[in-house]
């Protein structure tokens, strides 16, 4: 994959991240009737959705590299989402040390499961295509 290919996957999956996580805020906003004058995020903040949408995208983006091994590639997947996590949704909360450490160990918990579960559905579609796939022989007579 070239670099303006790259990029351009990282921007579309970034605009389609930052659409998700807005509409889920908006959400949430609505749910919790808060008040125009007293919204829970300020456009600023909001803001840091697109930041963290973009760290995100880098992120799955770092795994279609096909030159670093699986485990490297889940290692860096992991650090940056974390960073993302932490940097744009955490912090501007302001938490204090123990809520930032839960707050860190609760996305590594949820990151673990999802990782696993990922693992699992591809390790059996892996499976199955192999299983329908037919022989051919390289050594056929023609």
């Amino acid at each position: 994959m070239n670099i303006k290919a790259f990029i351009k996957k990282v921007l579309t999956s970034a605009c389609i991240y930052f659409s998700i996580i807005t509409a889920i805020y908006s959400v949430v906003v609505m749910i919790v009737y808060v008040d125009d004058n007293a919204v829970l995020l300020d456009a600023s903040r909001v803001l840091l959705f697109f930041v963290a949408s973009l760290l995100f995208a880098l992120a799955n983006g770092v795994l279609s590299i096909t030159r670093l091994h699986g485990a490297l590639k889940l290692l860096i997947h992991y650090l940056l989402s974390l960073f993302a996590f932490c940097t744009c949704m955490m912090l501007p909360l302001s938490p204090e040390g123990s809520t930032m450490l839960i707050g860190i160990a609760t996305f590594t918990v949820i990151y673990l499961i999802a990782a696993g579960l990922v693992a699992l559905f591809r390790s059996r579609y892996k499976a199955k295509a192999e299983a329908s796939h037919e022989y051919t022989s390289q050594f056929s007579k023609k």
